[in-house]
């Protein structure tokens, strides 16, 4: 591999990261079996035992459960017909959990046996409130435009991720797709630069959670763009006063542009291999003895969490023992 293809890969590779690894918790790893126990049950369409499976794995974590597998059992309740039990689920989400996928819920049929129901409508309420909706300012036409370019960016990018676990760093594939995201990136920025123009920071409030974390992903992916990034960055600063973005996308975008213009990050977001080929480890950063004192305050779990989850994710790029 060219110099400048391994080091595009790298940044390529940490535009990946901008999913905002925060806290592990220790997982039985009884509950993780039964989980995909039940997501292979749902998935066979035999809904019941699917259903029974999530709440054995629920039990097993001393009756916690990932939001994420508290959404696929109450799917499975709901297609199993048990309404009680799928409304259980979702108001461990929605109401403790501050679930707010609003989009991809109001569109779930998982749910369509539930729209009758009189607590439906409360629910899918809470989640529209969670996600930031106003809806006398929300820009839906903004939402979707923003929404359309992030699943070209993550189709690839994710792509990137699966053969750089896979193929590995020569891959003709990898190169291939490499070179797509360039594009993509590329396409992306004078579109980013009329939303700017137009718009400011589309906040929380304007796009809701979900579109304004989308919008932050895209201008953290323009690190060819470090002076537009710096602009963006600035943008954030002004309206994080306002609780109107996210605490975590602010703290990305600062270590980006640190990165990217050769100084020291702050909150140990952005990652390098180590000498060995190893692990992945943060890049530089400033005063280390209270680099986890910095990214608690911005919502960030710590920076050895931080690592487990890196060298877990992207186990491709590393040298085996």
């Amino acid at each position: 591999m060219t110099r400048s293809l391994f080091r595009y890969a790298f940044l390529a590779l940490f535009c990946l990261f901008s999913f905002k690894i925060t806290g592990q918790n220790e997982v039985p790893a009884k509950y993780t079996a039964l989980v995909q126990n039940a997501d292979s049950l749902l998935q066979a369409k035999m809904y019941l035992p699917a259903a029974h499976t999530y709440t054995l794995a629920f039990k097993s974590f001393q009756g916690k459960g990932f939001i994420p597998d508290r959404y696929q059992a109450a799917k499975a309740w709901a297609m199993a017909e048990v309404a009680d039990s799928a409304f259980v689920q979702l108001e461990k989400i929605v109401y403790r959990g501050k679930f707010d996928d609003y989009f991809p819920m109001q569109g779930d049929t998982a749910f369509l046996a539930l729209k009758d129901d009189p607590r439906w409508e409360p629910i899918m309420l809470a989640v529209r409130k969670n996600h930031g909706i106003v809806d006398a300012v929300f820009d839906y036409t903004l939402f979707k435009l923003i929404d359309s370019l992030v699943k070209e960016d993550q189709k690839w990018r994710n792509r990137w991720t699966h053969l750089t676990n896979t193929a590995g760093w020569d891959s003709v594939q990898l190169k291939q797709v490499g070179r797509r995201i360039v594009k993509v990136d590329s396409t992306n920025y004078p579109l980013l630069v009329q939303i700017i123009e137009k718009h400011g920071f589309p906040t929380q409030d304007k796009i809701g959670k979900l579109g304004a974390n989308n919008f932050w992903l895209l201008v953290q992916h323009q690190d060819s763009q470090v002076g537009f990034q710096k602009k963006v960055l600035k943008l954030m600063e002004s309206e994080l006063a306002k609780n109107k973005v996210s605490a975590v996308d602010y703290a990305y975008l600062v270590d980006r542009v640190k990165v990217n213009s050769g100084e020291l990050q702050v909150y140990g977001t952005q990652f390098d291999l180590n000498a060995e080929h190893s692990s992945f480890t943060p890049k530089p950063v400033i005063d280390p003895p209270n680099l986890n004192a910095r990214r608690e305050k911005m919502g960030l779990g710590t920076i050895e969490s931080y690592m487990e989850t890196a060298n877990r994710r992207y186990h491709g790029t590393l040298k085996k023992e």
